[in-house]
This record gives C-alpha cells, sequence and structure tokens, in this order.
C-alpha cells in the first residue's frame, strides 16, 4: 500500500494493494454521492497463495468493481427519467484567466486535467494526467524478485495502456 501511495498509483490498482480510496466515494462529484456502491479492495489470502498488492488482488478488486457498477447503473435505470430535451444544448464557454487542475475516477485510476486560460474560448494549456502513466512507473518496483516472465502478468494486472503514457 505505501509503495502504490509513494508512486502515486490510483484506482484499481491502488485498492488491489489494500487502500480503500475512490474519489466517487472520497470527493464525491455529479451525482455519484445519490448511489449506494461498496469500494472493492485487495487482501492478503493465504489460502490461494493472495497477497496484498499482486496481480491476483488486481484482478479480483477489477472484478468486483463490474458488479459495483452494475449496481449503479441498477439505481440509475430505477429512477425517474426528467422530463425535458434528450441532448444538451452546450455553447462555447469563456472561462476566467487561469489555471485549475481536476480529476475523477476512471476505470484505470484517476484521469487528471490542468488547464491553463488566458479568458479566451480555447485553452493555452492542456495537460492530461493518465493513470496507465503512474502505474506503468511502478513497473520495476513490482518486477523486484520476480522472473521476467511474470512482467506479462504484471502489465496485463495494472492495465497499462500503451497509448496513453505517449508523452
Amino acid at each position: 500500500e505505501d509503495m502504490a501511495i509513494n508512486y502515486g498509483i490510483t484506482g484499481p490498482n491502488l485498492r488491489g494493494a489494500g487502500k480503500k480510496w475512490d474519489l466517487r466515494k472520497d470527493e464525491p462529484y455529479s451525482i455519484y454521492d445519490q448511489f449506494d456502491f461498496d469500494i472493492p479492495v485487495g487482501h492478503d489470502i493465504p489460502r490461494i497463495g493472495a497477497v496484498l498488492g499482486d496481480c491476483w488482488n488486481r484482478y479480483k478488486v477489477r472484478m468486483d468493481e463490474m458488479k459495483e457498477s452494475v449496481k449503479i447503473i441498477r439505481q440509475i435505470l430505477n429512477q425517474e427519467i426528467p422530463e425535458g430535451p434528450i441532448m444538451a444544448q452546450y455553447k462555447a464557454i469563456r472561462p476566467p484567466a487561469g489555471e485549475i487542475f481536476d480529476r475523477s475516477e476512471a476505470p484505470r485510476g484517476e484521469l487528471g486535467f490542468y488547464i491553463i486560460s488566458d479568458g479566451s474560448v480555447k485553452p493555452v494549456r492542456l495537460k492530461a494526467k493518465s493513470p496507465c502513466f503512474t502505474a506503468l512507473s511502478a513497473l520495476q518496483e513490482l518486477s523486484k524478485g520476480l522472473m521476467v516472465a511474470d512482467i506479462i502478468a504484471i502489465i496485463g494486472s495494472i492495465d497499462i495502456v500503451m497509448g496513453e503514457i505517449d508523452r
């Protein structure tokens, strides 16, 4: 858990290491505070050889999160659908000059955006922070003492999308 936090790991990879942290619950945004769902976390399971933070725990957290997603979807479907247009009309916004960093819980972890505005319609700078980049940075630490063949399973279990890490 400490190693994951030190590397800035978020999402299922952090929860697979035993840390119960999810922006949708811990810093609710949008309408997530209206829904009942659990945050799955990893556990040591000696009878099957599972160690907190290993490939199995990351996999298990992702499987359990799919069940929680179904719970959220069912709650949404049971709500009264408000009257009105089905597609919102958006006008171009002119944000004030300044900068902001904001993040949301994405399937692979926290997806962050840093935006600098000069007060015009288009941002001066827009920088995305992918959870895949942070997860890949921990690969060497996750691979210590393991065989080279194990790296494939580790990369698969931390759910890296290589296109997201290209800077």
